[in-house]
Order: structure tokens, then C-alpha cells, then sequence
């Protein structure tokens, strides 16, 4: 299929997630669309029209230490 985004993003870790949704030129994307796609790194979707809009890809994947107390480790996961 041949088929496009109008505008794509994608964001490896919380740095650039954070960097993206602070930038001006994202911001200003997001006011002329502000329903946008956001999907994951496992998404499995077949695009079968153009997107006229943002998709944001968030691939922030592993296991992070989140909290210890006396009997557990707390972590998450993604």
C-alpha cells in the first residue's frame, strides 16, 4: 500500500517525549490537529489511506525501578 502521514513522530525514551511535547513547531501541529494517532511500539496497524494528521509512535520500552519497600521490589514494565 502506498500510502503516507502527514506528519510523523517517533520517541525512543521519555527524554524525547518530553522534548517533542515542549517544542513550539509540535505544538503548533497539535492545535490544527488535535485528535492525533498515538500508538505503541508493539502496534500492529495497516494504514490503508493517507493520514492527514500527526501519529506518534512511543517505542519507551524496558523495565525501570520504580520503589523498594521491606518484602518487594516495585518495577514497570513496558
Amino acid at each position: 500500500m502506498d500510502v503516507k502521514c502527514a506528519h510523523f513522530y517517533a520517541v525512543q525514551d521519555e527524554k524525547e517525549l518530553q522534548d517533542l511535547l515542549a517544542d513550539p513547531d509540535f505544538n503548533s501541529l497539535k492545535n490544527q490537529y488535535p485528535d492525533f494517532l498515538v500508538i505503541g511500539g508493539g502496534s500492529n496497524i495497516l494504514f490503508t489511506e493517507d493520514v492527514n494528521g500527526i501519529v506518534l509512535k512511543i517505542s519507551i520500552g524496558g523495565v525501570r525501578f520504580r520503589d523498594e519497600t521491606e518484602d518487594h521490589i516495585i518495577i514497570g514494565v513496558s
